[in-house]
């Protein structure tokens, strides 16, 4: 769909970045936005909804942006207190989606920290992403039955971008960390060609049907993997 909708008679793998519908200026009062989550997740049950409420109105939620704060969206908490949301919402329809998100990890945090022991009550990264990503995709449906015609088409556009980069990118990176230890386990070695001849085969694997996979693919790792 991409090779299509930008016309070009070869794919890249930075291709994958160009957008294909602008961004919506489409103004959410943060009012607005905590009705639209309610509406959207409202699909998992009562007891969701009622500790929806009790983020709006308990001060689970730092909302705007302030001087010295972090920039992005972060879950936090301790065992013994009440999850903590940092948000930056500037009043944007992402700010709707990033907000859904956030909730899924304190929501899954408070259900594990109501249930579990102290030593059993964390979660794993993988764990964690599925809670935030279940409640953005139902987002995303709500959101496709909800907009109309610009902006109806850059939430598809958006969703298909998520299917991509949490079933493709995350799943590479996965196959990625599983071979390179399973070579250190037996005692063989990981010097840079290798670990780059890895990467590249991979990315050969995942996109190489669509994808033209260029020499210097086999470099981007590190920091620079949020590139891909």
């Amino acid at each position: 769909m991409k090779k299509r909708e930008l016309k070009v008679d070869e794919l890249h793998l930075y291709d994958l970045y160009v957008p294909i519908v602008e961004s919506v200026d489409m103004e959410v009062k943060y009012d607005e936005g905590k009705k639209m989550v309610k509406e959207g997740l409202e699909v998992l049950g009562d007891e969701y909804l009622k500790i929806l409420d009790e983020a709006f109105s308990n001060k689970w939620i730092d909302v705007y942006s302030n001087k010295g704060k972090y920039s992005g969206a972060y879950s936090w908490g301790a065992f013994d207190t009440k999850p903590y949301i940092l948000l930056n919402y500037n009043e944007r329809l992402d700010d709707v989606l990033t907000l859904s998100h956030e909730l899924g990890h304190s929501i899954h945090s408070y259900f594990s920290r109501k249930t579990q022991p102290y030593v059993y009550s964390n979660y794993t990264i993988f764990c964690a992403e599925v809670a935030s990503t279940t409640n953005e995709v139902l987002m995303y449906f709500y959101l496709m039955d909800k907009l109309k015609g610009e902006a109806k088409r850059y939430i598809i556009s958006e969703f298909m971008e998520l299917i991509r980069t949490t079933y493709f990118r995350q799943v590479l990176f996965a196959e990625f960390e599983l071979i390179t230890h399973t070579m250190a386990e037996k005692g063989e070695p990981l010097n840079g060609e290798r670990l780059s001849e890895i990467w590249r085969n991979l990315y050969n694997k995942y996109y190489g049907r669509e994808c033209v996979i260029d020499d210097r693919n086999k470099h981007r790792m590190g920091k620079n993997t949020s590139f891909l």
